[in-house]
């Protein structure tokens, strides 16, 4: 928004310098980004108008606030009474409007006799500071006001409308209209259109058309100032791909009540700059005043809100400047009736904002006791925070992908619930028309994408949920899942669940139990179990999916419930000293048959309770001619320590024979000695 100071000190009784203004007007809300001379004696100030506050994009609204923030006198342009002639407006034209929903008032004033010619030099040079081009004397007028008002207003060539007839109605589905730009528009019945006898000749709150536009020859004008509802105009301009000044507000919301003051504004401007003669009256087809809404401020409230006593009289002051009314008090507070322009004020809290920000934040004090609570986390948003933690320090990356999901990728992995997905009734984009009941196809996908652009091996973690359906009537269940995929092999993807499952306390209790799934390859997958309960699966990519995305065999993934994961966590890990005494190591490589699993053979050793052992880890897996036909050999490292002292050889040595011996009893070990 770029506003001329001159202009606004026509409105504001201030000795401020521009940048004084620019100063007080940014502590109220309305940050002024650039204060620039244009030459002539005058600023232009550039102000970021934030969406909740159209008001101010009228230099009537700015004027108002500052007038509030700087204790200056607001001094509005005079409403003159306008000499108008004999013949009624009703006599000339008539309004008809077919959609009150989407034109909830509209008014009309018909002038006739009117000469086009330049505006003058002062009022051509106030638009030029405003990023607006002078046109004529008449257009000019009805940017002149919309700047001044933000009431956007159209002058329509009386002589050009036929019938003398203005209809408000929606778009007829393929009609076209060409628009003021010369650009043909084919439009549909969300479109909102002013027509007249013969059809359209604007688009509402956008654009006006060539055929009825003010030109050099227009001796008739009819003047438009309505209010149109803002989600209809914004439809209208987004799907058109047309953005002016005039959608610019009404998008927005103008006053309501604004459009009459606005046209007697403009009409006054018009016979002064143009002559011509006024019609008597004028058309409106909502002739009766929208009550305000009403708010309740108790003066106490506002002191318990913002920590400290503003008196009763500065409280009043502030509200009325900034155009407020405030009838009789009640107890202690006041009933406030809020205007037209401030449909942003709603609650007595927004009444509080009001008087804050024109009082001053800055004399907020900054040293109350105020008692402050800290919000409990969640033991999930706890654990959810830990995963990804573990798993960046892993050298995952994250992603975050749409919970919307290709038909063709829905059904690929169903590792919780089989069933047909969620189908959207209307989504987003044609192709995405189903709700994911995995993260593991978004994933894929992203991994594959990233592999085209040249990236190297691919690590990719994801928390998000997934839609499982229910039977017909109930919600689907929101599944919180940890997915990870990752081009360096099952054990990678088996190392980095067993990091994440001992750092969330899981570990102790969770097994790996080989399972078949048909997006995995055979002989690689397994089910994560907890207590019999299934709360995940790993295993490498089927051939299928590893051919739908065009990713080298050996890409693994994994997925995990994490609310299962958090609900069969261990109690919280105490700390522990670092151990004082040095360990002892002992490498086995015990030849066991095929089907003896990792987990079973760990199992019997740790449940045997070997002297001094304190941790077992798995070393590697060879197979061969020296281990047979069925069997493999697996390497494993027995650490040992005594936390009392240094543990001997002959301790240490103890302690593998006694595992040897375990391992050839239970399993029919053979070990290469």
């Amino acid at each position: 928004m770029k506003v001329s100071y001159n202009w606004l000190r026509d409105y504001v009784e201030t000795q401020m310098t521009a940048h004084e203004a620019a100063d007080a007007l940014t502590m109220a809300g309305l940050a002024v980004e650039l204060v620039e001379p244009t030459g002539d004696g005058d600023f232009r100030f550039t102000a970021e108008v934030t969406t909740n506050r159209p008001d101010w994009l009228g230099i009537v609204g700015i004027a108002r606030e500052l007038a509030a923030a700087a204790g200056g006198k607001l001094q509005l342009p005079a409403a003159e009474p306008l000499l108008e002639g004999a013949r009624a407006a009703e006599e000339i034209v008539s309004v008809e409007v077919r959609d009150p929903d989407l034109c909830p008032r509209y008014t009309a004033r018909a002038i006739t006799g009117v000469k086009i010619a330049p505006s003058p030099p002062w009022l051509a040079r106030r638009l030029e500071i405003c990023g607006i081009r002078s046109i004529n004397n008449v257009v000019d007028v009805t940017n002149y006001v919309m700047l001044e008002r933000n009431q956007p207003l159209h002058a329509f060539d009386y002589d050009r409308l036929a019938g003398g007839r203005i209809v408000v109605r929606r778009a007829v589905e393929g009609e076209k209209l060409t628009t003021l730009d010369g650009v043909e528009r084919r439009l549909t019945g969300e479109n909102l259109l002013i027509c007249d006898g013969a059809g359209p000749v604007a688009l509402a709150g956008v654009m006006g058309a060539e055929r009825s536009s003010v030109s050099a020859g227009t001796k008739n004008v009819l003047l438009e100032s309505a209010y149109f509802q803002p989600l209809g105009v914004r439809r209208t301009s987004r799907a058109l791909a047309i953005g002016t000044d005039s959608s610019y507000r009404f998008e927005r919301g103008v006053d309501p009540e604004g459009a009459e003051a606005a046209s007697r504004r403009a009409a006054g401007m018009i016979l002064e700059f143009a002559g011509g003669e006024l019609a008597r009256g004028f058309i409106d087809t909502s002739p009766v005043a929208i009550p305000p809404r009403e708010i309740q401020l108790r003066y106490w409230w506002v002191g318990n809100v913002l920590g400290m006593q503003i008196e009763k009289r500065a409280i009043r002051r502030i509200l009325m400047d900034l155009g407020f009314s405030l009838s009789v008090e009640r107890g202690d507070g006041v009933l406030v009736a809020v205007p037209g322009f401030r449909q942003d004020v709603a609650r007595e809290i927004d009444l509080v904002e009001e008087i804050a920000r024109i009082y001053g934040y800055d004399k907020i004090p900054n040293d109350l006791d105020l008692k402050a609570v800290v919000p409990r986390v969640s033991e999930v948003a706890a654990a959810t925070r830990r995963g990804i933690g573990v798993m960046t320090a892993l050298g995952f990356d994250q992603a975050m992908t749409d919970s919307f999901i290709e038909p063709q990728l829905a059904g690929m992995v169903e590792l919780w619930r089989s069933g047909r997905p969620i189908v959207i009734s209307n989504p987003m984009r044609s192709e995405q028309g189903q709700l994911r009941t995995s993260l593991i196809p978004s994933l894929l996908k992203v991994c594959a994408a990233n592999r085209l652009r040249g990236a190297e091996a691919g690590r990719l973690v994801e928390i998000n949920r997934a839609y499982l359906k229910h039977e017909e009537g109930r919600l689907p269940e929101e599944k919180l899942l940890l997915a990870l995929v990752t081009e360096d092999g099952v054990l990678a993807a088996k190392g980095a669940v067993e990091a994440l499952a001992e750092k969330l306390n899981v570990a102790p209790d969770m097994a790996f139990v080989p399972a078949s799934f048909p997006f995995f390859a055979p002989g690689t997958s397994a089910e994560l179990r907890v207590g019999g309960r299934m709360i995940g699966a790993l295993g490498a990519a089927s051939a299928q999916l590893t051919e739908r995305f065009g990713m080298a065999r050996g890409v693994a993934m994994a997925e995990l419930d994490l609310n299962a994961m958090v609900a069969c966590a261990g109690p919280a890990k105490m700390f522990r000293a670092l151990p004082r005494f040095p360990s002892i190591s002992r490498d086995l490589s015990p030849i066991v048959p095929e089907g003896v699993a990792w987990s079973e053979l760990v199992g019997a050793l740790e449940s045997a309770g070997l002297d001094h052992v304190e941790k077992i880890e798995f070393v590697g897996v060879w197979r061969g001619e020296q281990t047979g036909d069925g069997k493999k050999s697996l390497s494993l490292r027995l650490v040992m320590r005594d936390p009392e002292r240094t543990l001997t050889d002959a301790e240490a040595n103890a302690s593998q024979e006694a595992a040897l011996k375990l391992l050839e009893e239970k399993f029919g070990a053979v070990f290469r000695r």
